[in-house]
């Protein structure tokens, strides 16, 4: 994590050759102070822009995210819903994202040299991965989650901290060996003093940067939305067969409970008897409805969540799609004067883009539970036959 020495610089790679040339063309003049940010040339049309933009989705994620985080941590025994929990850990990722990641990066876009210094060299990389990394293991576990809920519910489920703490631990493991690849140069060494504190970041030091980012692409992006519509295809294939499952018994119940009252009506005796029969029917037909309503009503809320967990997931990774391909072709490409433009304004708009999971993740849990948050909230306790309202705590463990 040093810079390099000038033996070092003298057997440079030609790649890391063309790319120190085309960043010293790239600046104004010989004059200008290298110390200090400079403006990309290619967006110095479009740079309003691109800040008016960035600022507001990093508000909109913060806002959103912190009242997201603040609703499930004041809600009473959240943590006894695990899906609760990996939700929330979904918010700090993207509370991260937004305070933090999409700053820097939005600087590393706009400026044409480095002027975080070396230490952000070797750290922004690990820091943009890591909470990517952590959104998609989190997806993957709340569908397993899921999975395990529906086709075996006897069954403990796994704890949700313990989860959570595996996915960061996971995250910041596979991000580790970007220090490997990422090498800092200083210019000084190479130009003079004219650009004292002035360096390039770059991963291009070694082509296995290339064979590594496909790996992280399969392993981190590709297995794990393949895991998560496998598991997500599974549980909505449970849900159908229990749905008509339960139909087929509801209506073999109902047609029990019609023939039962049909021949009942058909019947004559005595006053007492009929009526006494009478009542026990309507009994038997309340009892009938409300078992019929009440096998329905669970799995209906589950496909409800499947629907919303579906659109939750679908966003993020179509979001991410764009950024990560071209991540991945990126290190197959030269960038050169002629192409620098479309480069330079195609990778800070997909990078936009990468971040919107942070707003639209809590937007859509919002609107997924406020039917339930609305309903607890303005739900009156029942009165006593005396007119007072019992004092009865009540604890709503769903979120």
């Amino acid at each position: 994590m040093t810079s390099l020495t000038n033996s070092e610089l003298r057997h440079l790679p030609d790649k890391m050759l063309a790319q120190i040339i085309h960043t010293i063309q790239t600046f104004p003049n010989e004059t200008v102070d290298f110390s200090r940010p400079i403006l990309r040339r290619t967006l110095r049309g479009s740079y309003p822009l691109f800040i008016t933009i960035y600022c507001l989705l990093a508000l909109a994620g913060a806002v959103a995210n912190s009242s997201l985080l603040a609703r499930l941590f004041l809600a009473r025994h959240f943590y006894s819903d695990p899906t609760c929990a990996y939700i929330m850990n979904l918010g700090v990722c993207n509370l991260l994202a937004s305070l933090v990641l999409l700053p820097l990066s939005l600087v590393v876009l706009l400026l044409q040299n480095w002027v975080l210094g070396s230490v952000m060299c070797y750290l922004l990389p690990m820091l943009q991965d890591v909470p990517i990394h952590a959104t998609m293991a989190t997806f993957v576990v709340i569908s397993a989650d899921r999975h395990r809920r529906i086709t075996s519910p006897l069954e403990p489920r796994v704890s949700a901290s313990s989860a959570v703490a595996g996915i960061w631990v996971a995250a910041l493991s596979v991000v580790l060996p970007y220090v490997m690849y990422v090498n800092y140069i200083d210019l000084q060494m190479v130009f003079g003093k004219q650009f004292n504190g002035v360096g390039i970041c770059t991963l291009n030091m070694n082509d296995n940067i290339a064979l590594y980012i496909r790996l992280l692409y399969g392993l981190l992006y590709v297995v794990p939305l393949l895991l998560v519509i496998y598991f997500h295809l599974r549980v909505s294939h449970e849900i159908d067969r229990r749905v008509s499952e339960r139909e087929e018994d509801c209506q073999a119940s109902l047609e029990e409970e019609r023939e039962l009252t049909s021949r009942i009506w058909t019947v004559r005796g005595r006053a007492a008897s009929s009526s006494a029969i009478r009542r026990n029917d309507v009994a038997s037909h309340g009892t009938f409805h409300g078992e019929a309503q009440e096998c329905q009503l669970d799995l209906e809320e589950e496909k409800r969540n499947q629907k919303y967990l579906a659109l939750i997931i679908g966003i993020s990774t179509l979001c991410l799609t764009p950024l990560a391909v071209l991540r991945l072709v990126k290190n197959e490409i030269l960038e050169t004067r002629q192409n620098s433009g479309h480069f330079d304004v195609t990778y800070i708009s997909f990078v936009w883009v990468a971040f919107l999971p942070a707003v639209s993740t809590p937007v859509v849990f919002a609107a997924w539970k406020r039917k339930r948050w609305y309903s607890s909230q303005n739900q009156l306790p029942p009165r006593t036959s005396s007119g007072q309202t019992p004092q009865v705590k009540q604890f709503n463990t769903n979120v």
